[in-house]
């Protein structure tokens, strides 16, 4: 087979099953489908393509039989190839829109090695022999990385310079080694790795968010890289220990969720700390909130699933929170450890514990509120609200302080009540009442509004038989 020869005419060819006589040079788009040999010599013609897809290659086991030019402004798509070995074909491709690998042979990426920025995604899918990611250009960037189904991958081992997100899902990590010189991640997501058992390797520049999923063999937050500001782990049924974040040296949000030998938080903050937000669901063997007292600068806080404490005990000095959300949280009781709190920007109750909201006795200004409580008692000193949406409460009782806000409130009780009472002393905003309400007791609030002086911008009150009051 005569080698490339540029003299030959350029086309755009699809290459099927048929026997195949090479005589073109330069192709655009070259598309080989139902390949049936071991290497590309039959294309040792080509000097350049302008995108390669490969699909249904079961015999190629190598493409150093052809050798494409530097210049390429397509893709690379190779696709059930599951004998290959080797991308020596590209190897003097230095850029690339994007590189897609499924279902391929290959043990690492050798023959990428001059590719220096891809501008698309680099997707690997089941790839089960592939044990490292090394052969990628020193200092490459690329747009995106996908790798999936690769549980032989147990090492990085590349030398990316930048990525806008890296995703690996399947895959036999055990570390992030090789990961440490990149200059720019912004995230970094982990699905179902069973053997990752240390955060090593994670850059030490830039501002980079990891994300770990379904990671039953990390034991400890050891090990977290200056870079990393935000760290969310869940499914990780041995991590006993979250200290390590406490050395962090970037790290402002920390989420854990489905933990469930996770005992302590204790350690988690010193002085100085980053930390700013701090989540944790599904730890039924956390007793407590107790070391968030030591996060100087905690402003945030999630609390969700079972959590094996019943309120906000040793969370410290509350005024300094921003944002509270119980999400599900079935263990809580109360807000107990909160009463310090005086004004957030965020209140968030979605499921029906705790049963009320005593404990936020000092809280008398939120930004924004969503309720689903059985019971509103406990914010006797709300004064003022953003917005409040409650869905689900029983009475009124508990907003007899509310002078001002846009207030949208839907019952549930049985029998409908009688007396929203509660809410007469709304003076400015928007109110729209709903659910469980009896007619009367809509006609009385709207006298009573009227009777202190109400300048409300909105005013609607439905009862249960369908009869309403729209007003102001």
């Amino acid at each position: 087979m005569p080698p490339c020869d540029p003299s030959l005419p350029a086309v755009s060819v699809a290459l099927g099953d048929e026997d195949w006589e090479c005589k073109f040079s330069d192709v655009g788009e070259l598309e080989v489908e139902n390949w049936p040999w071991k290497s590309l010599k039959r294309l040792g013609c080509l000097c350049s393509v302008e995108g390669m897809t490969v699909v249904n290659a079961p015999a190629l086991t190598s493409t150093r039989a052809l050798r494409l030019a530097p210049s390429w402004p397509g893709d690379i798509v190779v696709t059930d190839a599951p004998v290959l070995d080797d991308l020596e074909a590209f190897a003097d491709v230095t850029w690339a829109e994007e590189v897609t690998l499924r279902r391929v042979g290959l043990r690492d990426l050798r023959g990428l090695g001059s590719l220096g920025r891809l501008t698309g995604d680099l997707t690997i899918e089941s790839a089960p022999r592939l044990a490292s990611l090394s052969g990628l250009a020193k200092g490459a960037w690329v747009y995106r990385v996908f790798v999936r189904d690769a549980p032989a991958l147990v090492h990085v081992d590349w030398h990316l310079r930048a990525a806008a997100w890296i995703t690996f899902e399947h895959v036999g990590l055990l570390d992030f080694r090789g990961m440490e010189t990149m200059q720019e991640l912004p995230d970094v997501s982990v699905l179902d790795a069973p053997d990752l058992h240390s955060l090593a390797g994670l850059p030490e520049l830039g501002d980079v968010t990891v994300t770990l999923e379904e990671v039953p063999s990390l034991v400890t937050l050891d090990g977290i890289a200056a870079g990393v500001t935000h760290l969310w782990v869940s499914d990780a049924e041995s991590l006993v220990d979250v200290a390590g974040a406490s050395e962090a040296a970037a790290l402002s949000g920390l989420i854990v969720e489905g933990a469930p030998q996770l005992r302590s938080l204790v350690d988690l903050g010193k002085p100085g700390s980053p930390l700013r937000g701090v989540g944790v669901g599904d730890v039924p063997a956390l007793g407590s909130l107790a070391g968030l007292d030591a996060v100087p600068g905690l402003q945030g806080l999630w609390v969700g699933g079972r959590t094996g404490f019943t309120d906000l005990t040793g969370l410290g000095d509350a005024s300094r929170l921003r944002v509270v959300w119980l999400d599900d949280a079935s263990d809580m009781v109360s807000f107990a450890g909160a009463e310090t709190a005086t004004t957030l920007d965020a209140l968030y109750v979605t499921g029906r514990t705790p049963a009320d909201l005593r404990g936020l006795d000092s809280l008398s200004y939120v930004a924004d509120a969503r309720l689903e409580t059985p019971s509103l008692v406990g914010l006797e000193n709300l004064a003022a609200v953003g917005v409040l949406d409650a869905w689900g409460a029983a009475s009124a009782e508990g907003l007899e302080g509310l002078r001002a806000g846009e207030v949208t409130l839907k019952f549930s009780a049985d029998p409908p009540l009688e007396d929203l009472s509660p809410l007469a002393g709304l003076r400015e905003g928007w109110l729209w009442v709903g659910g469980d309400v009896t007619w009367a007791a809509c006609v009385a609030l709207d006298a009573q509004l009227v009777q202190n002086g109400a300048a409300l911008d909105f005013f609607s009150c439905q009862a249960v038989d369908g009869e309403h009051i729209f007003g102001y």
